[in-house]
């Protein structure tokens, strides 16, 4: 029991030593532990995810591992798959992209406002979904009440804010992966009590959170590691369908699929940037408009998987007061992908590069 107590501890560290036919060996109280590094079934990234369990429970802490490959990485290798099969299912009439979609349109053109929240992965989901949402309405030209002018923008909020003050009409859309997040019941819990309609972008119906909802988009596939990344890419995959419904377009299917092919095509130079930044104190994440949801996300990624301080800012933001605490040791990371306003905000994000470069 003592010994079990000792290293029980989410900050503990141990010594792995390796040799030479890459087995490694670790002491625990005296006892020798061994293994080979990444002995691991082999990953295949095109399968299917499992669901969530049945009769519902939320997951334990996965295995840890000393080395590649680890979890987080064999989740991002899934991602082209998993989102050609998300949205292949939530596009399907019935299914939870038509229906969020004619809920949120209804909202939208009712007065009442659409807002969406989560925590953690979820929360920076949230405001990525925020933003899909303002675009497919405003393509669809969705009016307000009376058809006076467009209607009103959606905004996302922080689950825990919004059980403290929840909205009274409207429609209140909760991101939750597992759908059993204290804070986020909370918030779907206040917002039916003070009269808003309720939906949710889920793994499961079973979950707590489902019992919750007038609506439920299922995403049928749970991340296996606990730093989210399908966690992350699964609500936007649901945005993306409801946007779509909201358009009454075809889900652009092979697009998505395809920007994430791309993405994982740049693995070695994502790779090159990491090792740049394997010497620095703190990370600063700097984006503008769409891209900001990806900074939040980012900065919470490095912190919870590398360990290593990041903060997402705004890319006018960072331009007032902030850089007086960054030095030499302050790694900077911009985001530059939003189409809308580009030349302005290159404009900008040139300004943040050169203040930086002046600081060394």
């Amino acid at each position: 029991g003592d010994c079990a107590s000792r290293f029980s501890g989410t900050e503990t560290r141990v010594p792995i030593l390796r040799d030479r036919d890459g087995r490694f060996g670790l002491t625990a109280c005296g006892q020798p532990i061994i293994g080979r590094m990444n002995e691991q079934p082999e990953f295949d990234p095109s399968a299917p995810l499992p669901d969530a369990p049945n009769p519902w429970a939320s997951s334990e802490m996965p295995a840890w591992r000393p080395g590649p490959p680890y979890l987080m990485t064999e989740m991002i290798s899934a991602e082209p798959a998993l989102a050609g099969r998300l949205l292949d299912r939530l596009a399907r009439v019935g299914q939870g992209g038509p229906r969020l979609g004619r809920a949120i349109r209804a909202a939208a053109e009712t007065g009442g406002g659409i807002v969406v929240t989560g925590c953690g992965t979820s929360e920076t989901a949230a405001r990525g979904i925020e933003e899909i949402l303002a675009d497919a309405l405003r393509r669809a030209r969705v009016s307000g009440p009376g058809g006076r002018g467009p209607s009103r923008r959606p905004s996302s909020r922080q689950a825990f804010e919004l059980a403290l003050d929840p909205p009274s009409r409207g429609l209140v859309l909760a991101v939750s992966h597992e759908g059993g997040t204290p804070a986020t019941l909370d918030a779907m819990k206040a917002a039916r009590a003070a009269g808003a309609r309720t939906a949710l972008i889920t793994v499961s119906d079973r979950s707590p959170s489902a019992s919750l909802a007038d609506i439920v988009a299922v995403t049928g596939e749970m991340d296996q590691s606990w730093c989210h990344t399908v966690g992350y890419l699964s609500p936007l995959l649901a945005g993306i369908a409801a946007g779509a419904a909201i358009r009454d377009v075809p889900v652009e299917r092979d697009a998505v699929v395809d920007l994430l092919r791309a993405g994982l095509a740049t693995s070695g130079e994502a790779e090159a940037i990491a090792r740049q930044l394997g010497s620095v104190s703190h990370i600063v994440i700097v984006a503008s408009g769409t891209d900001r949801s990806a900074a939040a996300e980012l900065a919470l990624k490095i912190e919870e998987g590398a360990q290593v301080p990041a903060v997402a800012r705004d890319v006018e933001t960072i331009l007032h007061g902030h850089l007086a605490a960054t030095d030499g040791l302050t790694g900077l990371v911009l985001l530059l992908a939003d189409p809308a306003a580009r030349a302005a905000r290159t404009a900008r994000a040139r300004d943040v590069l050169r203040a930086a470069s002046e600081i060394g």
